[in-house]
């Protein structure tokens, strides 16, 4: 009998440990910034609202669990050309950081040619 309350006991602990580890990992934020070219930053943010952010200002957007904030950079030259760059700074839960990302990354593909 007490073999198996040691058993149970050590399961239960094993449970707690786990659920303490996700319980953190969904606390913990993460922040990543990123440049990105050749897109305004009025259609970032327009993107940023597509997947659930609520535009706080032209900078700020706030989704469940993240914010961005957007800085439009100098732009680069390349040769004749001025390709724009905006700044974008994602603060996220580090549950939600990859989905962003993906997301967004899709939203942002263009083709070339």
């Amino acid at each position: 009998m007490a073999l198996i309350i040691t058993l149970n006991i050590q399961a239960d602990t094993r449970r707690l440990h786990q659920s303490l580890r996700v319980n953190l990992m969904n606390n913990v934020f993460q922040t990543i910034e990123w440049e990105i070219r050749g897109i305004p930053l009025w259609l970032i943010r327009e993107y940023l609202r597509e997947m659930g952010g609520q535009v706080i200002d032209d900078t700020l957007i706030e989704g469940q669990g993240w914010t961005v904030s957007l800085s439009q950079m100098e732009d680069e030259q390349i040769g004749s050309i001025h390709v724009g760059r905006v700044q974008l700074t994602l603060k996220a839960r580090a549950n939600v950081v990859e989905q962003i990302k993906t997301t967004l990354e899709k939203k942002l593909i263009r083709g070339g040619g």
